[in-house]
Order: C-alpha cells, then structure tokens, then sequence
C-alpha cells in the first residue's frame, strides 16, 4: 500500500520570471510562472506520479497482469565470484523465466520498462540489493513478487537457491535444487509454481537432460573399453584413437571430455555386429553420454561374422535316445519360427515321433532282416503343413533333407548300437549362410 505526504522542501527557488504561453496570452491573459526544481526534487514527484498511477489502476504496460501473479526477476548472483561462471547466470535466468511463462500464471515485468523506470532514479535492478531496496523498488515496477537467486559450485554440480519475495508483506520463501542440467533449474521452477498456485506443473522433459555447464569448466570422464579383439582400430568421435589390446581383462582407458560421443571398432571385412532382421554388416559402434568425472565401461560386441551367421541359421537343433527293445516311443515338440531378412514373421511347429519297429518274424535279432526305427515327422511352416517318414534300419544310419520354404530339415538316425539309438533333428534357414558377408556390402556403422 503506498500513502500520500505533501512534499516541502526549503530549496525550493523563488520564481526567475513571469512569462505568458501562447495559449494563456491569447486566450485568457494570464500569467504563467516558470518553476525550476531541484534533483531531489524531480525524484520526489517522480515517486508522486508513479504511486497515484499505481493506486488509481491507470497503469498499463508493466503494471498489466491480466489476473496473474506479477513477478520481476533479478539476474542470478554468481556467488563463486568467478567470472568464468557468470554466463550461467544467463542460462539458468532465461529457463527460470521460460518456465514461468509457459505457466500462463505469472506476468513478468518487462525488464526493459523497469530499467526506463529505474534509469529515472539512477537505480540498478540486481541480485546483489538488500532486501529493503529490493522490496522498494519491487513495488515501484508493479511487482507483487520479487524473484532472486543465486548459484555455487559444489564438486560436478550446481546448487541452486531461489528467494521468492512478496513485496506487500517483505516475507520471503526458499527452494534450491543441486545438479548440473537444464532438469534441475525446472524442477526448481516447479517447486516454485506449487507454492505460488498450489497447482503441479511439470517442465522437465528427455530433451532436458543435458548439462548446462560449460565443457571447459567440467572435469573429464574416462571410458574403459574391454574388447576381444588384438590390435583394432579404436575411433572416437570418427578420428582414430588408439589400438586394442585384446585381453578381456585388461581395458583400453579413453580419457575424454563431458559430453556425447561416438566409438567405434575395425578390424577387418570378416569382423563386426549384424543388424537383424535384414542381416546387414557393420563395424561395432556405440553413442554414449559421458558425464563430467565419470568412468563409463564398454564391451566391444564385435564377432567373426560367421560365427553370428552360423547362430542366425539355427531355428531348431536337438538330439533324442532311444533304448532298442523298450518299446518306449519318444516324442518331441517345438513351437519356434525366425523373422526373415524382408521382415517378414515365419511361424513353425515341429512333432516328431521316434519309435523302434520289431524284427520281422524268424529274422533272429538284428540281421539284415531285423527291426528299424522310424521318425514320423508332422510339421507346419507358415501355415503349410507337411507330414514326412524317415526309416533307419537296425545296424545302420540314415540322414535325410527335405527342403521347406527357407529352410532345411534335416533328420539323421544312428541305428549302429544295440544299446541305444539316437536321432539328430535340426531346421536351418536358407536365407542366410556362412560367407554371406563377404558377399555383400558392409553399412556404415549404427547405433544398435
């Protein structure tokens, strides 16, 4: 609330002359008196107007709220003293600021009309003020709330104070936040919001994950990469970096600056990562975040391409016994299917049944005329289904193929033993195979 006292003041200067305006000659005769005042004395009426406009709500412009919380917010104090700092000042400022008019709750005086306002007084709007001097020329700009804070360093991160202010009743109010990205002056800004409206309102985000520190100003973190590989090309950042060593237990040490960065591995044509389903060739390469003093650890994925294609080729592979003169049938389900390089699911459902067949009558035993196992085979491939009968005769061993779609069924029955038989059942794809990347082009490096 602002009150009203007449202004006397003995400096005042008597009258130097009398002179008439074009308007009191012409019009009405009178006399005008042309009055000098003091510096101290424009400031007073100075203050004058600016209370009777802010009392009798004609003020626009700074003094607009449109039914919002009108706030004025002071630079943020470096209080390291560090000039090398001051530019958070800046950053944390124009997040706090974003944050409030994003609300939709708050007006925020415009800084460019409150320093018209102060010039006039020869006053300057900082963080560094007492708190009278704050309050008073809090009120001056039309703020119900004054916002102040400051910064300091405490290791890798940042804490953050806010002051909130109310100009009317001088109370204040404290929140702070410690860490080092764009999230952290949000959350401080939340904090800020719920006291003000008693509403949650959320401004963190992914995308505000990142550090607002300056990277010359952050401690360097290191990478330690284990990888298998003997002598590698190590590139990070797309520029070579060092070799591997090629021991599992012994890691190449990165020292790298606070960031995101690239690494990468090359060995040769035969080495690398497959990108499934397509079965695309590439150098192993990974994108990371490395935070100011930390030790990030890294496995190099890179294998012999063939070994990948050799574990890629195998939907089923399994092997069953069967006792000879048990009678026991031996029966085998999967339920499995691959996805194929053009993306496409391929569903299939393997049922064998593996069983010995008796020796004809009078054969003796197991002569050439004696007994046999059988696998009877019922499978369905994408929805085809086929039934198949593979016979093996006792004292022997059979292999049989049949080709189904894109892929190889494959059944081999070893009958030599008198103690036990066995089968050897297995579905490999026919798409892909060993060689192959020697065959197609490599990609360039992705970040699986």
């Amino acid at each position: 609330m602002f009150f009203l006292a007449p202004i006397k003041d003995p400096a005042l200067k008597s009258v130097d002359e009398m002179f008439l305006t074009k308007i009191g000659k012409d019009r009405y005769n009178i006399p005008m008196k042309k009055i000098e005042f003091t510096k101290k004395q424009s400031i007073s009426l100075f203050i004058l107007v600016v209370s009777l406009i802010l009392l009798l709500g004609l003020g626009t412009g700074i003094f607009a709220r449109d039914g919002k919380i009108s706030m004025a917010v002071l630079p943020f104090e470096n209080l390291n003293r560090d000039p090398e700092q001051d530019y958070l000042s800046g950053i944390i400022g124009s997040i706090v600021r974003q944050d409030l008019s994003v609300s939709g709750m708050v007006f925020l005086v415009d800084r460019n009309n409150m320093e018209d306002v102060l010039n006039e007084q020869k006053l300057q709007f900082t963080g560094v003020m007492d708190d009278k001097r704050i309050i008073e020329t809090g009120r001056l700009v039309g703020a119900e709330y004054i916002l102040k804070g400051g910064y300091v360093f405490l290791g890798q991160d940042l804490f953050l104070n806010l002051d909130l202010i109310n100009t009317e009743t001088g109370r204040s109010y404290s929140f702070s936040e410690r860490g080092y990205q764009e999230n952290t002056v949000h959350a401080l800004t939340e904090k800020l919001i719920l006291h003000l409206t008693g509403s949650e309102m959320s401004f963190q985000s992914d995308s505000g994950d990142k550090s607002i520190i300056a990277v010359s100003q952050q401690e360097p973190g290191r990478v330690l990469l284990f990888s298998p590989l003997i002598d590698a090309r190590v590139y990070v950042d797309g520029e070579f970096a060092a070799y591997t060593l090629g021991d599992m237990t012994a890691p190449q040490e990165l020292i790298l600056p606070a960031g995101d960065h690239s690494i990468r591995t090359h060995l040769s044509k035969d080495f690398g990562v497959v990108q499934a389903p397509e079965v695309l060739f590439s150098d192993w390469y990974e994108e990371f975040t490395l935070e100011s003093g930390q030790t990030l650890v890294l496995e190099d994925r890179t294998t012999h391409f063939n070994s990948i294609l050799y574990d890629m080729q195998q939907v089923v592979r399994k092997r069953t016994d069967l006792v000879p003169g048990s009678q026991d049938t031996v029966r085998v389900e999967h339920d499995s299917g691959f996805t194929d390089r053009e993306g496409k699911e391929v569903p299939i459902v393997l049922q064998i049944s593996f069983f010995e067949n008796p020796p004809a009558e009078g054969s003796g035993g197991n002569d050439e005329s004696g007994g046999s196992a059988t696998a009877l085979v019922h499978m369905k491939y994408d929805g085809e289904e086929y039934n198949l009968k593979f016979d093996c005769p006792a004292g022997e061993s059979e292999d049989f193929e049949q080709i189904i779609g894109k892929v190889k069924l494959s059944i081999d029955l070893s009958c030599y033993s008198e103690y036990r038989w066995t089968m050897d059942y297995s579905i490999w794809r026919q798409d892909i195979y060993q060689g192959l990347h020697r065959e197609e082009p490599h990609q360039e490096p992705w970040n699986p």
